[in-house]
């Protein structure tokens, strides 16, 4: 009987590490495909490409502080780990700054795109009123408190420094609570009525000039009625500055 030879039945060693090899390559590539991209990182990614977007914005203490807020995607969302280096980009022009949209995407051999939705906050202080007031009150310190608000959500220019409206008078009745704007106060007339002006006609090097008396209020650029003093005619003429008006021609 003829002996059976087992020599090529046998794995070799070289056989084993191959196989080895192969069954190493395989269960990597499997991996690989089914490996997914960390939320974190593409937060990160949006987070860091606003930073750098509003970067001068944030450094300006003097306009405020700004605050940026990226909210996390759906945990249920899942992508494909990219093989690339992942990009941030805008999918369309940033409008509404309360409201920032950032798109992150994939450009490698699988490719995808994700949304982000991003909030902005501008926080300054800021007079707010603390009392009720109605129209015609004028406004003191005692009714002003500073607060810290976010003016990205206010309509009218705030005012920062209330020193410089103290006294005003207040056009319209307001709740306790609101934001104060110079909108609602009535700015004091830079020409009274019945204060001594002097009228200044024509233009250039030729100038004449007369005293009259201001028959309305009126501030710089405004057109009122002035009389004057000499030849009792009304005039009207625009405000130029304190004590001084300019004829119509």
């Amino acid at each position: 009987m003829d002996k059976i030879s087992y020599r090529n039945s046998i794995p070799t060693k070289r056989m084993v590490i191959v196989i080895c090899l192969l069954h190493s390559i395989f269960h990597t590539s499997a991996y690989a495909t089914d490996k997914r991209q960390p939320q974190q990182e593409l937060l990160d990614v949006a987070t860091r490409f606003l930073e750098r977007h509003y970067a001068s914005e944030i450094k300006n203490k003097a306009s405020g502080n700004l605050q940026l807020s990226v909210n996390p995607l759906d945990p249920r969302i899942k992508v494909k780990a990219c093989d690339e280096r992942v990009q941030a980009f805008w999918p369309y022009k940033p409008g509404d700054q309360r409201r920032i949209t950032v798109g992150v995407r994939c450009d490698g051999v699988v490719r995808w795109k994700l949304y982000f939705q991003a909030t902005m906050k501008n926080i300054k202080t800021v007079a707010v009123l603390n009392t009720h007031v109605s129209s015609g009150d004028i406004l003191d310190a005692g009714m002003i408190s500073m607060r810290d608000i976010d003016t990205l959500t206010l309509r009218n220019k705030s005012i920062q420094d209330a020193s410089g409206v103290l006294g005003m008078k207040f056009k319209r009745s307001l709740r306790s609570g609101t934001v104060i704007s110079t909108k609602h106060l009535l700015i004091p007339a830079t020409i009274k009525r019945g204060d001594l002006v002097e009228i200044i006609s024509g233009d250039g090097p030729v100038q004449v000039r007369a005293q009259g008396y201001a028959m309305d209020d009126g501030q710089v650029n405004e057109l009122i009625k002035i009389k004057n003093s000499s030849s009792n005619r009304i005039l009207q003429a625009y405000v130029i500055k304190t004590g001084y008006v300019q004829t119509v021609r």
